[in-house]
């Protein structure tokens, strides 16, 4: 268990967040990954999730900037 909390924390600093609220969002979803890893025992699942997450925010990012409704 401290080895994901570490692992997260990390995950957390390497996206240099700008206060704790966006810390902890990191915080969580590092540790979120990291469970699904554990739970699967595959890292496979822990990457794709990651990557449907910044696909997401990207998604959000772009239609907030040219004023698309979601």
């Amino acid at each position: 268990m401290g080895s994901m909390i570490l692992s997260s924390i990390i995950f957390s600093m390497i996206h240099s967040p700008n206060s704790i609220y966006i810390f902890l969002n990191y915080f969580l979803t590092g540790l979120g990954l990291m469970i699904i890893r554990v739970k699967t025992d595959n890292v496979k699942y822990s990457i794709l999730g990651h990557v449907i997450w910044n696909s997401c925010i990207m998604i959000y990012i772009l239609c907030s900037t040219f004023g698309l409704k979601m």
